[in-house]
């Protein structure tokens, strides 16, 4: 009885933050992330640029339904889903924060010895990552029903835990080159694609949807970081292939981001 009590005030506290807090961040448990062995950069520093954005989002229009109470919704294939629309972010630039957890996941993993977020690449670094991010969208099913068992406060929120529904996420990561700094050699140039889908519980005001979001960044990131970790010292013996990236004339001074 003790732990009914104890899970229905918790449940409690969950959906009454829900309905308050629309402001959402760029971010993910690294928990799972394991550490890896062995890698080709272990010595080696990585320079990351700040992504461009070529993002076409699936709606501008981040309007609701409900006020602040709950997140935008769109039609897609017959039903209706809520949709992680940039409005409701904390930040400025969404795509900058992409960059900011990538940068966290890569260092957390140690790919690289060292990984820093920086327009302009320090002095010590080795190796520079660009790209740019196409896509990034959460999508999680609205519920008419779910809608409708919230307003019955504590006993509506019980009867949506046993309910699901569908969810989508995506993130694109589009043009990526990996840099060598000493002589500008192109290591690697790829796409990189993050998808998950599934069915899990119903969440009656959408602040799901960026949760898939952030879950399809971290799959598109575990990719990239699983791909370098695959080269080989002899595949990244190419030619020298000059870039027309800045990093050819930079100054040394370091312009690293914090």
């Amino acid at each position: 009885m003790k732990r009914f009590v104890f899970l229905a005030i918790i449940l409690l506290v969950v959906v009454l933050s829900s309905a308050c807090t629309p402001k959402q961040s760029i971010k993910y448990s690294m928990d799972d992330i394991n550490v890896l062995p062995n890698s080709p950069f272990a010595k080696a520093t990585l320079a990351i640029k700040p992504f461009e954005d070529k993002r076409k989002p699936l709606t501008t229009d981040c309007s609701t339904m409900n006020g602040s109470s709950n997140a935008t919704t769109l039609d897609q294939n017959g039903k209706t889903y809520y949709y992680n629309c940039d409005d409701f972010y904390k930040v400025a630039s969404v795509t900058f924060e992409i960059t900011k957890a990538a940068t966290k996941h890569i260092d957390h993993s140690r790919l690289f010895k060292q990984v820093v977020l920086s327009e302009v690449p320090p002095p010590d670094a080795d190796y520079l990552l660009t790209g740019k991010v196409s896509k990034f969208d959460g999508l999680k099913e609205s519920s008419v029903g779910a809608v409708i068992a919230q307003s019955f406060g504590l006993v509506g929120a019980l009867i949506n835990l046993a309910r699901k529904n569908d969810y989508e996420g995506t993130t694109d990561f589009d043009g990526l080159q990996l840099i060598r700094l000493n002589d500008h050699a192109l290591i690697w140039e790829g796409n990189i694609s993050g998808h998950i889908n599934g069915r899990d519980t119903v969440d009656p005001y959408g602040w799901d949807s960026f949760k898939k979001a952030n879950l399809s960044l971290k799959e598109a990131v575990t990719k990239l970081i699983n791909t370098l970790n695959t080269l080989t010292g002899d595949s990244m013996k190419t030619e020298n292939k000059q870039t027309s990236l800045e990093t050819q004339n930079v100054s040394n001074e370091n312009k690293a981001i914090p």
